[in-house]
Formats: structure tokens, sequence, C-alpha cells
């Protein structure tokens, strides 16, 4: 899952629940967040890469350590 938000519009009250991603590959599955802010509930694979309360913690990336898709 990759939830890359813009700096000055990030993306606010994400809701995930009951997901499983696998790999078509069998590889493994990763989450991303930038500027990504909201919950989840239940059985989500990969993790989040955001808070699962309402008490939403920023994750904060230097912009010159992001990789093009």
């Amino acid at each position: 899952m990759r939830f890359a938000c813009s700096d000055y519009s990030p993306c606010e009250g994400l809701y995930l629940e009951d997901i499983q991603l696998v790999s078509s590959t069998d590889g493994i599955t990763t989450s991303f967040c930038w500027e990504a802010y909201g919950s989840s509930v239940g059985l989500v694979h990969p993790s989040p890469c955001f808070s699962c309360n309402k008490s939403f913690i920023k994750q904060k990336v230097p912009s010159n350590s992001l990789q093009p898709f």
C-alpha cells in the first residue's frame, strides 16, 4: 500500500478495514505513507503506516530520501 499525499494537502480520514494484500511473486508486502492520516480496523496486512487511533501520528521522512515509483 502506498499513500503518497501532498505536503500542502495531506490525505486525512483514511479508513482501512479487513485488507490482506499478497504479492503475486511471493515477495514481501509493505506499506508507505507520506502525509497520510487515518485509522484501521480488523485484519490489515501489510500493517498500515498511519496511526490506528484518533490521535494520529505524523510520519515525517526527509524529501531527499524518497524514491520515485
